[in-house]
């Protein structure tokens, strides 16, 4: 249900795809490191919603992302939010691009089932979407490192340890998350009202 809109309406079968792997986490909670060059032809650029929240973690690309009506310009580490039922999409600029991040697709209850609902706290702060950045370097290099980690920690044999590494990854992540981040409301920008 989480991978529905991509894996029924994507194809990945182009040669230029890098890296796209979804990674069940649970039910609610599912991880992708995406490394891909696109042109005009091949990017997927389609207005689409779905019933989950979308979080994509920006590292590379000349792309930007609309959402109800605004229009995200990220940089690395820059951190999209997309809630459910908002139509999004991204786009990109230019001919083509190298295209570098990582998305996690969530249900507010992903972590209920530990006992750890709080980790989901910071989606609560916005209803139509936003773009959020840590305001810290240390905390960015912290950030991406561990999602770094979490991205190589799928390369290994899939062993009841390597799983619990990789939870242990995702809860520091969302913890993270939940810390001080601000809003980069210079790198954010309006549609006009007729579009």
């Amino acid at each position: 249900k989480l991978l529905s809109h991509y894996i029924e309406h994507q194809t990945k079968n182009d040669t230029k795809i890098v890296n796209w792997e979804n990674h069940i986490i649970s039910e609610t909670l599912s991880y992708a490191f995406r490394d891909t060059v696109y042109d005009h032809r091949t990017f997927p650029s389609n207005l689409h919603y779905h019933d989950y929240y979308e979080l994509v973690i920006f590292e590379e690309g000349n792309v930007h992302y609309v959402c109800e009506g605004r229009v995200y310009h990220p940089q690395y580490c820059d951190i999209i939010l997309i809630p459910p039922g908002k139509f999004h999409m991204s786009v990109i600029n230019g001919e083509s691009t190298r295209y570098k991040r990582h998305v996690f697709y969530l249900y507010p209850s992903a972590f209920d089932a530990i006992g750890q609902g709080a980790l989901t706290s910071f989606l609560n702060r916005t209803t139509n979407g936003d773009m959020l950045a840590f305001g810290l370097i240390e905390a960015k290099r912290t950030f991406m490192d561990l999602l770094g980690h979490l991205k190589e920690s799928f390369n290994s044999e899939p062993l009841p340890l390597e799983e619990v590494l990789q939870l242990s990854y995702i809860l520091q992540i969302f913890y993270l998350l939940n810390q001080k981040e601000k809003k980069k409301k210079n790198k954010i920008s309006s549609l006009p009202e007729n579009i």
